[in-house]
């Protein structure tokens, strides 16, 4: 993993007109992208009712694909930052990201239903969950 730049994430956060939580930010200038494929096969086998994140996505993704998503009929108002493997997002809420926050709460796309639900209360309580499995 390699950590990103700063200036890069400052340059996503001005064409996204949103503030990323200090958080989410912190992990990935420190650590880079995380890519966790063993997740799945450790939530399964624990059966836990975490829902899997397989990848984070590169800036250059979370700007595209957030419009994307939603002109293929995500709900309006999301900034993705993360995958499952099945095509599935992880996200902020833009409402979340109108000012410069330590930490916002995680929603969950269903890309198959259109739905968008609240699985943390923040970025840093739903990466403590995959810790502790």
């Amino acid at each position: 993993m390699t950590p990103i730049n700063n200036h890069d994430i400052a340059e996503l956060e001005s064409k996204l007109n949103a503030h990323l939580p200090d958080s989410y930010k912190y992990l990935i200038s420190t650590y880079g992208l995380v890519h966790t494929p063993n997740v799945f096969t450790k939530i399964c086998d624990l059966g836990s009712d975490i829902t899997e994140v397989q990848d984070f996505l590169s800036l250059q993704d979370i700007h595209s694909l957030s419009s994307l998503y939603e002109m293929s009929g995500m709900p309006k108002g999301h900034i993705l930052f993360a995958s499952d493997c099945k095509g599935n997002m992880f996200c902020f809420k833009r409402t979340d990201c109108e000012k410069q926050q330590a930490d916002a709460a995680i929603w969950f796309y269903d890309q198959g239903l259109s739905t968008v639900k609240k699985v943390s209360n923040s970025f840093t309580q739903w990466l403590e969950a995959f810790n502790q499995l």
